[in-house]
């Protein structure tokens, strides 16, 4: 592929991602264009496999997504952990996603009054 090829085609999926839906409380953190696009994936991604939507995802110019939060189920780390894999190939997914009985999605865990 040449390189404007490879920019057409970077500006198409940029464009294409651009349109999709994120939940509202889903957090990515990138700072390039690259970054930004492969966070929404994977935050797309997530959501699609019925995590909860507080995990945070942040990417890396090192080619590293990082999945981080709180969930009260622990079948939906792993789910998590999966479906960023499958969003982000050739991308290395650390999934510190942490469980807690009575887990809260702003990360607060305890009992409740």
């Amino acid at each position: 592929m040449s390189a404007i090829s490879q920019v057409l085609y970077a500006g198409a999926t940029a464009a294409i991602l651009a349109t999709l839906p994120i939940p509202a409380n889903a957090q990515g953190v990138a700072n390039s264009p690259v970054e930004r696009i492969v966070s929404r994936t994977v935050l797309n991604a997530i959501s699609k496999a019925g995590v909860d939507p507080s995990v945070r995802v942040i990417t890396t110019a090192d080619y590293m997504v990082y999945l981080t939060g709180v969930s009260r189920n622990p079948q939906s780390i792993k789910a998590a952990g999966s479906a960023a894999a499958g969003a982000a190939p050739g991308y290395r997914v650390v999934n510190n996603i942490t469980s807690g009985i009575g887990a809260h999605p702003s990360g607060k865990t305890g009992m409740a009054r």
